[in-house]
C-alpha cells in the first residue's frame, strides 16, 4: 500500500497492501547489514594489529631521526 500525496490533497492508500507493507518493513531489516558489519570486523581484526600500526609508526620516526 503506497500512499500518493497531491499537493493540497489527501494520501490515497493504494489497493497492495503486502507490497505496502514490504516497503514498510524493508528498511526495518537490518539483518543483511548487521551480517556485512560482522564480516568487515572479522576482517579488520585478522588482518590489522594494533602493534603491527604501532611498529609501522615507529619505523616512519625512525627514519625520519636519521634523516636529521
Amino acid at each position: 500500500m503506497r500512499c500518493t500525496a497531491n499537493s493540497g490533497s489527501a494520501a490515497k492508500p493504494t489497493q497492495n497492501a503486502p507490497e505496502a507493507a514490504q516497503a514498510v518493513i524493508a528498511p526495518l531489516d537490518r539483518t543483511e547489514q548487521t551480517d556485512l558489519a560482522q564480516a568487515a570486523r572479522d576482517l579488520a581484526e585478522r588482518r590489522f594489529s594494533a602493534r603491527t600500526e604501532a611498529d609501522g609508526i615507529n619505523a616512519v620516526y625512525r627514519e625520519l631521526s636519521q634523516r636529521g
